[in-house]
């Protein structure tokens, strides 16, 4: 009966339907249950696949405790990666992304975005390419709401510490969506934990840095760039103490000099500033201002990421309910990590490991095939320059001796 479908069944099909991305609609699972060629490829009896109804049942029946167990599943695949990669300094990101459900019918949780648009708003840690924590938000909702991006920072800080390793720095990148003194003291509350975090320039600030003498300024060169920046210390009214702040703006870019008036700016708030501190844990260069410039820089990865997930599932989510679009994202990302990891360990030297998923599903999984029986096996046969331009026999010698999770 389609009623007792086991809970592994429904999620490995989950995670199969979220990577082949042909199709995002419930209704694409009753065509797939009638596709035998589907059924053999991913080794599963029609008697076993699973219909939209099932589908639907699952969704249906999900409750809001299951974002904390989805969670833990995110940060324990994190866990997985840490251990392969064996990273000496952790840069995390902290960003939100809108999911764009303007024109949907009635979604609860749907609502007004800083995007102008109706949609949800999750908050994502991101690590190397990978979403490692999430928090799923209605749309009008703020990165902290219900605490829950202190308690995610404290609980993937927790998982570094516990099961990777208790004294790797860990660094926090984020912009100024997360400007806020409560934010920064947790951050210090934390042993070996740093922060970068854009700022908002005010007018009380450009009042200052225009009295700064002209040798109090520096710059540095970065690929096509040239940045001036300022070091120096800044504290708001509110705030019980003063941080490292740097003001940037770009000088030179691609060879041409900006006016005064068209330099982009930025300005950033660290505690990256106890040298003999950062020596103990061996990060000494992040002291210099040029690398803090840089790491934030590099935040553009984790717009990347974003955009990756787009391409990866619908923004319009499919559900009525907030708690059954949230596991479905939850679900997604999952299957997004997993396709990310598949790329770097396996098709590393045929496919970029920065390509979007799309470009994966259209060179590797997206390829003519023929499954034929004969000698009571059945064999899935492919064409031969399938299988020289993608190596085939190579890919599946790293499949088995993938790290297990």
């Amino acid at each position: 009966m389609e009623k007792g479908k086991g809970i592994e069944k429904i999620i490995s099909q989950l995670m199969l339907f979220f990577i082949d991305g042909s199709k995002f609609t419930m209704t694409r699972f009753d065509e797939l249950a009638k596709d035998s060629g589907h059924c053999k490829t991913i080794e599963t009896s029609k008697s076993d696949m699973c219909s939209s109804h099932v589908m639907k049942r699952f969704f249906s029946a999900v409750n809001i405790k299951m974002f904390q167990e989805l969670q833990k599943l995110l940060l324990s695949l994190f866990l997985w990666r840490l251990r392969i990669e064996k990273p000496e300094v952790i840069i995390l990101g902290l960003d939100t992304m809108v999911l764009d459900n303007d024109d949907a019918k009635k979604r609860a949780g749907v609502t007004y975005t800083y995007k102008k648009v109706n949609g949800y708003h999750p908050l994502h840690i991101y690590w190397n390419g990978y979403v490692i924590n999430m928090a799923f938000h209605e749309g009008s909702e703020t990165p902290n709401h219900n605490n829950d991006l202190f308690a995610m920072l404290k609980k993937t800080v927790k998982l570094i510490r516990e099961k990777y390793n208790d004294e790797v720095p860990i660094i926090v990148v984020s912009d100024s969506g997360f400007f806020d003194q409560k934010y920064f003291r947790l951050m210090e509350s934390m042993d070996g934990v740093y922060f970068i975090c854009g700022g908002r320039i005010l007018d009380s600030i450009k009042l200052d840095l225009m009295k700064r003498l002209p040798e109090e300024w520096k710059t540095f060169e970065r690929n096509d760039y040239v940045i001036e920046y300022l070091d120096f210390r800044d504290r708001r009214d509110s705030w019980e103490k003063d941080y490292r702040t740097l003001y940037t703006k770009h000088a030179c870019e691609n060879g041409e000099f900006h006016l005064e008036f068209d330099k982009a700016e930025t300005i950033l708030y660290t505690n990256l500033e106890n040298l003999n501190l950062l020596k103990e844990y061996g990060i000494e260069k992040y002291n210099e201002a040029s690398e803090i410039i840089n790491l934030y820089q590099l935040r553009a990865r984790d717009e990347l990421v974003n955009r990756s997930i787009k391409e990866f599932v619908d923004e319009t989510l499919p559900f009525k309910s907030f708690v059954s679009n949230g596991v479905y994202y939850f679900l997604s990302l999952i299957a997004c990590d997993l396709l990310e990891a598949f790329q770097t360990d396996v098709l590393n030297e045929i496919i970029p490991v920065e390509s979007y998923p799309t470009t994966v599903r259209r060179l590797f999984i997206d390829i003519a095939g023929k499954i034929v029986r004969t000698g009571g096996k059945v064999i899935l046969k492919f064409r031969e320059e399938i299988i020289e331009r993608l190596n085939l026999f190579e890919l599946w010698e790293k499949c088995l001796q993938a790290e297990p999770i």
